[in-house]
């Protein structure tokens, strides 16, 4: 029995393994991809020093932030600026 769990447990593994292997594979390919990874690293450096000033400069007005905290809530910037 135990060889059993252990053949369907690896056969389990290899069949999901191409879909955990290119998991991670990503890319932006559009017209201002460029212009948007540096708005989002801007962005992240001025989170990681706690500067809000800088970090709202970064957002437009009718900016809607979405996904905070790996939930379905979402902010808009009156709301991020509190």
């Amino acid at each position: 029995m135990k060889a059993l769990k252990t053949t369907v447990v690896l056969a389990i593994i290899l069949l999901l393994s191409p879909n955990i292997s290119t998991a991670q594979k990503s890319t932006l390919e559009f017209e201002n991809a460029e212009s948007v990874v540096a708005l989002v690293k801007n962005y992240v450096n001025a989170l990681q020093k706690g500067d809000v000033t800088t970090m709202n400069a970064q957002l437009s007005e009718d900016v809607k932030v979405k996904g905070l905290g790996g939930g379905l809530d979402s902010l808009n910037i009156k709301q991020h600026k509190e």
